[in-house]
């Protein structure tokens, strides 16, 4: 007797055997995607963190050289200006000096310059004497 082979009936089950290859292929590249972010992460933060220490390096130099340029320009301006104040606390420092020194010779106290001529004539004197021996 001749038999006869039925064709079996598709179930869900060869149908989810057909769906898994594709599936488990997205699995593995979603897996392997994961690893090379990772790995390439890795490289990236390290890439990232020689640039930013770089880009700090140049920024506090360029500070440094603005904060310079920024100090002679300010000197320069002013330059003109303190000048100008040496010169008037000079003039009103002899102002007040010779004030003084007026005030001093009317109640009879020598002046700074009194003494010192009398300190130099005192020193001639002293030279002529140990001469004189």
């Amino acid at each position: 007797m001749a038999t006869r082979k039925i064709p079996a009936k598709k179930t869900k089950k060869t149908a989810t055997v057909k769906r898994s290859p594709p599936a488990a292929s997205t699995w593995l590249a979603g897996v392997g995607a994961v690893s090379m972010a990772r790995k390439r992460g890795e490289a990236l933060l390290g890439r990232l963190l020689s640039e930013g220490q770089q880009r700090q390096s140049r920024a506090r130099k360029f500070v440094r050289e603005a904060r310079a340029d920024a100090r002679a320009q300010v000197m320069g301006l002013l330059a003109p200006v303190r000048s100008r104040f040496d010169r008037r606390l000079d003039k009103a420092g002899k102002v007040v000096r010779l004030g003084v020194d007026h005030a001093l010779s009317r109640l009879g106290v020598p002046t700074k310059s009194q003494v010192d001529e009398l300190a130099q004539r005192v020193a001639v004197l002293s030279k002529r004497m140990k001469s004189a021996r």
